[in-house]
């Protein structure tokens, strides 16, 4: 009973994590340097948050600096990415990009790489979960044309246009497989550290990365701009100026929020992964966070639920469903 209580908790908490980074995207300008200052306050928290739990210290392997090198590159490229996508299109069709990315990706790394055994389901499942990805593309498509080539911001973004949002959605998707990845050939190397480690370790690379580009926007911004190098790495990304201290501490307290939801989530995860099968849990929690951003973007964001939307959430639900099988 204490499995599923944690597994319910880490759904309700890794759903809820999608609506700060909404949140984020719909209070500053949703451009690259947005979703740079978000994912770096994040970073940092999380490193810091994580700190207490690996005893204030570090532990390294080889594998560990490698595969931790990978996964962080590839949460600064989705930090760039997220909250533009949120900005341009809806909560539901971005969460499905990465969670199939998360499950595809780590699959084709596990047939192709590590020699799997390739069932019959698990290609049915896997064949499914990539249609899921394809009716709000098409749609997108349909959307564009009907339109002689405008904009619509049904389909996907009322600035940049459907497609472009599916693009950033795709770079998503590869970049949370590559996390995918990294994590499960990290665990199965000879010289692997502990998870909470290596989680650490991910969190620590990735925020000095992070924090590195914001010295740039920095000294970019004092060299061409003539302001003040860190106010405008922060001040940039909001529309209204100029920019009050307040309107700062609510940004970084969402940012702290996502932070703290993703940090729980994990914890509740990792507990219930010690008496939970992999091939249940997973499956399971990616599900329910399919099913739970789409209500919340409905009933929170009020985003609507187009027909495409509908076809790839419930094609979502089925593959996820038949990889318990597997």
């Amino acid at each position: 009973m204490k499995a599923y209580f944690d597994l319910l908790t880490a759904c309700l908490l890794f759903s809820a994590q999608f609506i700060f980074t909404k949140l984020f995207s719909k209070k500053t300008k949703g451009d690259l340097q947005s979703g740079l200052v978000n994912g770096a306050v994040i970073a940092v928290v999380m490193a810091l948050y994580l700190m207490p739990m690996n005893g204030f210290s570090y532990s390294f392997s080889r594998s560990a600096l490698i595969w931790a090198s990978v996964s962080g590159l590839s949460s600064v490229v989705m930090t760039f990415i997220n909250v533009r996508a949120m900005k341009l299109g809806d909560l539901s069709i971005v969460t499905i990009y990465m969670l199939l990315g998360g499950q595809i990706i780590p699959f084709l790394y596990g047939v192709l790489w590590l020699n799997e055994a390739l069932t019959a389901i698990k290609l049915i499942s896997v064949v499914i979960l990539t249609v899921a990805l394809f009716p709000p593309v098409i749609e997108a498509l349909a959307a564009k044309k009907k339109n002689g080539g405008a904009d619509n911001e049904a389909s996907g973004g009322a600035k940049d246009g459907g497609l472009v949002f599916h693009l950033l959605c795709l770079i998503l998707f590869f970049g949370n497989g590559m996390v995918s990845v990294a994590t499960k050939a990290h665990v199965i190397s000879h010289d692997a550290i502990p998870d909470t480690a290596f989680t650490m370790l991910c969190a620590s690379e990735q925020a000095v990365l992070l924090v590195l580009l914001l010295v740039v926007f920095a000294v970019r911004n004092a060299v061409t701009k003539r302001e003040k190098p860190v106010t405008s790495v922060f001040t940039d990304i909001v529309k209204e100026q100029p920019v009050g201290a307040k309107t700062m501490a609510v940004l970084l307290g969402i940012s702290v929020c996502y932070s703290v939801c993703n940090g729980v989530a994990n914890l509740f995860s990792q507990s219930c992964a010690h008496t939970m099968d992999s091939s249940i849990q997973f499956p399971i929690l990616s599900a329910a966070i399919i099913v739970l951003t789409a209500l919340i973007g409905k009933f929170v964001f009020r985003e609507k639920i187009t027909a495409a939307k509908a076809i790839s959430i419930v094609l979502s639900l089925i593959g996820v469903v038949m990889m318990i099988f597997a």
